[in-house]
């Protein structure tokens, strides 16, 4: 019975079946197929993929001795997830400082794992330090996520030299890519920070490219109730105008589109 349940287990991972090898996993979990299965990472994963963290999380204590490096990142990650933040570093400087042969992305891993876990520990020094190091790797999303992430935390401190150094290599970033997961929120901190420093004319160019890709109501009437409050303070009334008429004439009701009218109607 174990040797025909191990086989089955083996068949269904390697056809990424996740939810029916948890399932043989779980039928036969007095047998410890999960132990003598020849791929224990593509097993680890399923246990992620189909949320049973549990098992996850034991199984990466069952076999950190296979390849402590793959398995004390899988732990810091979910240290972090779990707003563990000391635990995430300490298991993230555990990799970087240990002598077995790492890859670049594992380093990347362990450092991008400590930055966020320093944020959010409100170690913003320590955080920059770690930022420094990832921006020696090639650009990639999971930077854009990472400067997402710093620039939310300086908008709300008032960081400003911050948002206006990274915000930026964010968004530019994502626009050469053609991907905007994290628009507009990086939009909008960045075009807050630029009003705060009189920077008008960069954040008409900001916005532009904003309301060149795909927004919700809310956010397309926010950025053009923006974009006039910019026209506003260059003194330029048509222009502050009509973005006010193009937000108003969206056809869904919000609370910036309502501000958008009632400015309207002050000007008018």
């Amino acid at each position: 019975m174990e040797r025909t349940a191990l086989k089955e287990l083996e068949k269904s991972l390697a056809a990424d079946e996740c939810l029916q090898s948890i399932e043989i996993f779980k039928k036969y979990s007095n047998y410890d197929i999960g132990q003598k299965v020849s791929n224990k990472k593509s097993l680890f994963e399923c246990f992620k993929r189909t949320n049973n963290m549990a098992y996850a999380k034991n199984y990466v204590e069952q076999n950190r001795g296979d390849d402590d490096i793959y398995y004390d990142l899988q732990k810091a990650q979910f240290e972090l997830d779990d707003k563990n933040y000391a635990n995430a570093i300490s298991l993230s400087d555990s990799v970087l400082n240990s002598r077995t042969i790492k890859s670049k992305e594992e380093e990347f891993n362990a450092l991008y794992i400590k930055f966020i876990a320093q944020l959010r520990q409100d170690e913003y020094n320590n955080a920059m330090a770690t930022l420094q190091l990832l921006q020696n790797f090639p650009m990639n999303y999971k930077m854009v996520e990472l400067y997402h992430e710093l620039v939310l935390y300086s908008v709300n401190r008032g960081l400003n030299l911050t948002v206006l150094t990274y915000a930026p290599k964010a968004i530019d970033y994502q626009n050469s890519q053609g991907v905007n997961v994290y628009s507009p929120d990086l939009e909008f901190a960045y075009l807050n920070t630029l009003q705060k420093t009189n920077q008008p004319q960069l954040a008409l160019t900001v916005l532009k490219d904003l309301l060149k890709i795909k927004l919700n109501a809310e956010d397309r009437a926010r950025a053009l109730y923006t974009q006039s409050e910019i026209f506003e303070s260059l003194n330029d009334r048509n222009s502050q105008v009509q973005s006010l008429k193009t937000c108003v004439d969206i056809n869904a009701t919000s609370n910036w589109r309502d501000l958008c009218s009632e400015k309207l109607s002050i000007l008018n």
